[in-house]
């Protein structure tokens, strides 16, 4: 037991050294960012929109740069001949990528109230992690089927830019909430929003599983 906890901070540490640039850089440049941004007009009736905006913009990062965690690896042909199952490996990558978003969000959350942000109304920021989760496991999935990471951020970006840029549209087809990656940050008392929740989770960790069986055909990978 304890050599398989060994290992799993080993491939922790590995993932965290190769992939520095995407899970330090650019989560702090994101909170940088929006932390400026909502200091300037925390108390102003932008505020609230302010956080709106980067609410929407964070599930975006997390699924793009999620297409390189592993095909970003310089190193993925050792790890693959590591004793780990691929879903363990699907699981520590997609995890520790998700987790240090994850708690950039909720850092840029307490910075919001102490700028003076009006956040009442709003979901706390748990409810970002699942589309975020869902993003990220569109595009690991969608980067390990094509074998490249571009295809892999170019499906989650699509996927956001549709939810963005066509929701009134999507809003109208009857059952669009299901999938509705935003529905927590625009309704958040709405009475669907549990099951909203449930089938991203869903879509998530279904896709995780997806990219876990790829994963396991080595000589996909190899070379």
């Amino acid at each position: 037991m304890y050599r398989g906890m060994i290992a799993a901070v080993l491939l922790a540490g590995h993932h965290l050294r190769v992939q520095r640039a995407e899970t330090a850089w650019v989560p702090l440049g994101f909170l940088g960012l929006a932390s400026l941004t909502l200091d300037l007009v925390g108390e102003t009736s932008l505020g609230h929109e302010a956080y709106k905006v980067f609410m929407v913009l964070l599930p975006l990062l997390v699924g793009v740069s999620a297409a390189w965690t592993w095909l970003g690896d310089p190193a993925r042909e050792l790890v693959m001949v590591s004793p780990f199952p691929a879903s363990r490996l699907v699981a520590h990558r997609l995890g520790l990528h998700v987790a240090v978003w994850a708690l950039a969000s909720a850092i840029l959350w307490r910075c919001s109230l102490l700028f003076g942000v009006e956040l009442a109304a709003m979901s706390p920021p748990a409810r970002f992690w699942l589309p975020s989760l869902t993003l990220a496991s569109v595009a690991l999935a969608a980067a390990l089927l094509a074998r490249d990471a571009v295809a892999g951020g170019a499906a989650a970006a699509g996927l956001w830019f549709a939810q963005v840029l066509f929701r009134p549209y999507l809003l109208s087809l009857p059952a669009a909430w299901v999938l509705d990656l935003f529905l927590g940050l625009h309704r958040p008392s709405a009475a669907k929003l549990a099951w909203n929740q449930v089938a991203m989770a869903v879509v998530g960790v279904g896709l995780s599983l997806v990219s876990a069986r790829l994963l396991s055909q080595e000589e996909r990978y190899l070379g």
